[in-house]
């Protein structure tokens, strides 16, 4: 498992097994021209993080304009031979007229195989929130007994979405289809995509909440 942060989209991550890629980074397309794609691409929703109210991390301004970046901070980071743990925030959401602080912990068990992830949102108000999760083309995706299985070459992941949690998968949603933010697509260089199932976990909040996920590797 490896995790980072993503040019101006916080706490976006890529899971790859045995050399098998299971959550991906959805690329780029396009820069000057197919403005939907262009903003669809580099916006939160086409990464593996927390979406709050429908709207971007940071503020685009132009397809290489920014007028507010998120900014992340790391509260904690211990790496050992057992287990994995980082802890950090962002403030993008520190805008809203009700602020959303985020807060997401990765916590890795080495011995069983598991990845818990906690997103905490912190805010005082009613929000939705939508949590992104971008499996690589190459995975058979489905719903199963309230979980999310995705299976290539042997090897499956099964992701356990938090309790209240509405689940959606897309694959290959058109700007035409799905108003101006395109979904379920992966570009793998430059004026290529292909269409990848994308599972959308969706909630209204209200106040401070954590929403749990686990992800659990094992052979198919």
């Amino acid at each position: 498992c490896s995790t980072g942060f993503l040019f101006f989209v916080c706490f976006a991550f890529s899971l790859t097994v045995g050399g098998r890629p299971f959550l991906v980074d959805a690329g780029t397309f396009a820069y000057h021209t197919e403005r939907a794609w262009r903003h669809y691409f580099r916006g939160t929703s086409a990464h593996n993080t927390v979406m709050i109210d429908g709207e971007d991390q940071s503020v685009f301004g132009g397809p290489f304009l920014w007028l507010q970046h998120a900014a992340a901070t790391v509260d904690e980071f211990v790496c050992s031979a057992e287990k994995q743990v980082l802890v950090a925030h962002h403030d993008g959401y520190r805008r809203l007229a009700d602020p959303v602080r985020h807060r997401r912990t990765w916590l890795y068990h080495t011995a069983s195989a598991t990845l818990a992830i906690c997103d905490e949102l912190l805010c005082s108000g009613a929000h939705t929130a939508e949590i992104f999760w971008h499996f690589a083309p190459e995975c058979q995706v489905a719903c199963a007994g309230g979980c999310v299985v995705a299976a290539r070459e042997g090897v499956r992941v099964e992701l356990q979405p938090a309790d209240g949690l509405a689940v959606t998968l897309v694959r290959g949603r058109t700007p035409e289809e799905g108003g101006d933010r395109p979904l379920g697509w992966i570009s793998g260089g430059f004026d290529l995509k292909d269409p990848a199932t994308t599972v959308v976990l969706t909630r209204r909040i209200r106040g401070n909440t954590r929403l749990n996920s686990l992800i659990r590797i094992s052979d198919a």
